[in-house]
């Protein structure tokens, strides 16, 4: 009885099971429902190819800043044939940047091009516009191509190229390039907007500077005519930059103290620093390691007991010893190291986010040229950057993360140093 009950059972659940799995649907797998897109990246040009890139630009003032920019033809050098003619719209009639162009030539090691730009009465133009060359160059014909098969390592200042080809089933409308740098938030950024004739397929070339650090992710993907996203085809180009700069961090200098005279030196408060080793020094052994000091601290009586002292730097090679009567400095080595005044206005954000390299160090620091030759800077901020120059002709730039008194009522700074290797 037993038995014949238990068989019932189970060829009910038997019959269950088979009229379920009958009714299954198969599910989708949700990492190949955007497939609508496919993007591929080149890794060598096609045969005759070169890159082109280029801006022209009206004066932005005087007479000839009246004027309008129609077309601008690209003809080789030897030919009379324009190998492209471009038509400029009325968002570019005072200024244009080509982006990357491609081109085909039978001379793609040795060709140039005449850039011709005309006005919209059909008068050549050329003479009154400032052209420049982006990545440097006007022809590139061995790019640094860079696809998603495998990370890239290049030298900071390198120019690198995304040859891309984007093929949709859907019609696209945009093209978006992202950005992945460190810990910030990602970039985004339309690229193109794509005409009727290439809303399925397209090809572009994205080139990019090479200035920070580290690995960088980038992204390029398509959006429709809502800008809503349509694919990427699941890849992403990862390119490393070899690294060229030392990065020291949370170092303490303490100013010396009021009270310090000749005949009573403070030679305990490590107020001097090395920017090349990071090493902090005071008067005790200073002396003897001065030839890798470039610099010290000090601090001047404040007008009122609750009001916070002046932050001041110095070199041992300053005209005039600001600490004349408190240290002596006639046997020590001098270095030439030489700095701007502090800087505040975004400072934080320039030192994280801007200053990722030894090279965009140098390019910031030599902005400033003309500002970078004090041994002496006085009213440092907290919050504010330096910019340096060694005796050795390195670049570099120094944080002060804060100026404040420790337990023992001593004032000292924190700083963060970048330099280059």
């Amino acid at each position: 009885m037993k038995n014949n009950k238990a068989l019932k059972i189970f060829c009910s659940m038997l019959a269950l099971l088979t009229v379920l799995t009958s009714c299954k649907k198969e599910v989708p797998n949700i990492f190949n429902m955007l497939t609508d897109v496919e993007l591929e990246y080149k890794s060598t040009l096609n045969q005759g190819e070169v890159y082109v890139e280029f801006t022209a630009a009206l004066p932005t003032s005087g007479a000839n800043s009246t004027k309008n920019m129609s077309k601008i033809e690209l003809t080789e050098v030897g030919s009379t044939t324009p190998a492209r003619t471009i038509q400029l719209t009325s968002a570019q009639t005072k200024s244009y940047n080509s982006g990357v162009l491609i081109l085909t030539s039978a001379n793609p090691q040795t060709v140039t091009y005449n850039i011709k730009v005309i006005d919209d009465t059909n008068a050549d133009i050329t003479s009154l516009v400032t052209i420049t060359y982006p990545s440097g160059n006007q022809v590139v014909n061995n790019p640094i191509l860079v696809t998603e098969v495998d990370t890239k390592t290049v030298n900071p200042g390198d120019n690198v190229y995304l040859d891309y080809t984007l093929t949709s089933k859907k019609d696209m409308r945009n093209v978006v390039f992202e950005t992945f740098a460190g810990n910030a938030q990602p970039t985004r950024t339309n690229i193109v907007l794509l005409p009727d004739a290439n809303k399925n397929n397209y090809r572009g070339v994205v080139r990019i500077n090479m200035t920070r650090n580290g690995l960088s992710r980038y992204r390029i993907y398509a959006t429709d005519v809502l800008n809503a996203f349509i694919g990427d085809d699941y890849k992403n180009i990862n390119i490393n930059v070899s690294n060229d700069h030392t990065i020291i961090t949370n170092r303490f200098l303490y100013a010396p103290s009021l009270d310090a005279t000749n005949q009573n030196p403070d030679v305990t408060s490590a107020s001097f620093y090395s920017i090349t080793t990071g090493e902090t020094f005071n008067y005790t052994n200073g002396k003897n390691n001065s030839a890798k000091i470039d610099f010290g601290i000090y601090i001047l009586p404040p007008v009122a007991p609750s009001v916070v002292p002046s932050l001041n730097l110095y070199t041992l090679n300053n005209p005039t010893n600001p600490m004349a009567g408190k240290y002596d400095f006639t046997d020590w080595t001098k270095r030439t190291t030489v700095f701007t005044p502090g800087i505040t206005a975004n400072a934080k954000t320039v030192f994280d986010n801007t200053l990722t390299s030894g090279l965009s160090i140098q390019t910031e620091a030599l902005k400033l040229s003309s500002a970078l030759n004090r041994t002496s800077v006085t009213n440092i901020a907290a919050g504010s950057i330096l910019y340096f120059r060694t005796q050795e002709g390195k670049y570099g730039v120094l944080y002060v993360n804060g100026f404040t008194r420790d337990y023992l009522n001593r004032w000292f700074a924190n700083i963060d140093v970048k330099i280059q290797k």
